[in-house]
């Protein structure tokens, strides 16, 4: 009888891991275990605020394969930006098996 309390304890601490995994793997600035979709700024410049927008994004399944550039540069070129006004973050996941986050240039 013993035993099986251990190996159930045992289960319930290895379940409570795996939550603190998933969640610890996201760069969002709040998280949900079940689903998350965040969007929160990461700089603004001294440059005037333009008309185009540009996104790159990068994502995972699993954690285990990731594919992708979510960085400044390529949201620059992709909305052709000149003169970047601000950057905003975009994250999303879906129960630790998807996620993405995207980078979000602003500017003329």
């Amino acid at each position: 009888m013993l035993n099986v309390f251990r190996v159930k304890r045992l289960g319930v601490w290895a379940c409570v891991g795996m939550v603190i995994g998933f969640v610890g793997c996201t760069h969002a600035p709040v998280t949900g275990v079940l689903f998350t979709s965040v969007k929160s700024a990461k700089a603004v410049t001294a440059q005037p605020a333009g008309t185009r927008m540009g996104e790159s994004c990068a994502s995972s399944i699993l954690g285990l394969i990731a594919t992708g550039d979510a960085g400044v540069d390529a949201a620059r070129k992709a909305g052709g930006i000149t003169a970047i006004h601000s950057v905003d973050v975009a994250d999303t996941s879906i129960l630790g098996i998807y996620a993405s986050h995207c980078t979000i240039v602003h500017g003329k």
